[in-house]
């Protein structure tokens, strides 16, 4: 049996699976009280739903006429808009919720984008960098790549400080696109309506924001003590 096709078809639902529960997990020994955790489930599923949603919005010239099958299919995702359900639900939750969410999602981001390698769905550009051809890779691994950069933004969170967090989780998040979407090839339905660039840059913008007002507030704490 050629395990190639079925690999292919179900890699990616299981890797979103896999990163549904790394998430709800990573969260579950943040959480501060139990109302923290169902306000992070329900931000989850929201982002989840917006990642849909968004997909068929920037692909709705190659989509239509069939725009509403294609927005009930459980196919097509933009993750760049996963964030979005966090905030819309932050004002329900304990102080610093947006700080404990964004800290569980790099593990998650980077196991869900293991699905993407069987699925062939974000892969890169052809390359003729050296160092990929001495490894026998034609082209560049942008999926793995990304793996490596979500591991290294889980490292780099834990070392922050709390407040700290999801300034840093959008500052990376939108830096990591920014830096491989030039390496990726068009995806199956071409050109998007709109520039993944444009979706990334505003969440760099706006974590860059974040940290800028948290360090101004904390060195006026310091100045007032």
């Amino acid at each position: 049996m050629n395990a190639g096709p079925l690999m292919s078809e179900l890699g990616q639902p299981i890797a979103v699976a896999t990163a549904f529960w790394i998430a709800v997990l990573g969260f579950r020994r943040r959480a501060v009280s139990r109302r923290d955790a169902a306000v992070y489930l329900v931000g989850l599923l929201l982002g989840a739903a917006l990642t849909h949603v968004g997909w068929v919005a920037l692909n709705l010239p190659a989509l239509a006429p069939d725009t509403l099958d294609w927005l009930f299919a459980p196919a097509g995702f933009t993750v760049l808009l996963l964030p979005l359900g966090f905030v819309g639900v932050a004002w329900l939750a304990e102080p610093g919720f947006l700080g404990r969410a964004f800290s569980s999602l790099p593990l998650a981001l980077a196991a869900a984008r293991v699905g993407c390698i069987p699925a062939s769905c974000c892969r890169g550009e052809a390359s003729a960098f050296d160092l990929y051809s001495l490894v026998g890779i034609t082209r560049h691994p942008v999926e793995v790549l990304e793996i490596v950069g979500w591991v290294l933004v889980w490292r780099w969170l834990l070392r922050l400080q709390p407040e700290q967090r999801a300034g840093a989780f959008l500052l990376a998040f939108g830096g990591l696109r920014l830096v491989l979407e030039p390496f990726r090839v068009d995806p199956f339905l071409g050109t998007p309506s709109i520039p993944v660039e444009w979706l990334a840059a505003p969440l760099s913008v706006a974590g860059m924001v974040m940290l800028f007002l948290n360090q101004t507030v904390s060195v006026d704490v310091r100045a007032r003590m």
